[in-house]
């Protein structure tokens, strides 16, 4: 049985496990590199964020996720 998300250290857990497999995926882990190094925190600081906002109700995210992806593209 899987736990639910009932704070942010289990976001952060989420989004560190899933960045871990994205990034040993030799197909998508690539698309990733531009932000490894300095600005890796940055991102998964943003990702809390923006799941800690959408799962729990909170207004800690500001911005539009889907302009940056297009931006990447």
């Amino acid at each position: 049985m899987q736990k639910l998300l009932e704070n942010r250290q289990d976001i952060e857990l989420l989004v560190n496990t899933f960045y871990q497999k994205v990034l040993a995926d030799e197909r998508i882990g690539y698309m990733f590199s531009h932000i490894q190094g300095s600005h890796w925190q940055k991102h998964l600081e943003k990702m809390y964020r923006f799941w800690e906002s959408n799962i729990f109700d909170l207004d800690s995210y500001q911005g539009n996720p889907m302009l940056q992806h297009i931006r990447v593209c």
